[in-house]
């Protein structure tokens, strides 16, 4: 009922200020679920198709305090849809 799919990410990074601030953001979909069955098989009353899907976006700072010391944060902002089908 599922089968296999490539997982996308992408991240990159900009020093702001030379030696001093960073920024940075990465994108990925950190779950992802599909399945679709028949409409006629025996579990059609719990599932004929499943579907999840997210998207995770993580913008970051970082700024440097001393030469061993930097500091940073960063968000978390996903989005999931959902579509979820049965026979009842």
């Amino acid at each position: 009922a599922g089968s296999l799919v490539p997982v996308p990410a992408v991240y990159g990074s900009w020093e702001f200020v030379p030696g001093l601030l960073w920024a940075g953001v990465g994108l990925n979909v950190p779950f992802g679920l599909r399945t679709k069955w028949d409409a006629g098989w025996v579990g059609r009353f719990h599932a004929i198709e499943s579907e999840v899907n997210t998207i995770n976006i993580n913008p970051a700072v970082a700024w440097k305090l001393h030469p061993w010391v930097s500091i940073g944060a960063g968000v978390n902002v996903q989005r999931l849809s959902a579509t979820l089908t049965n026979a009842v």
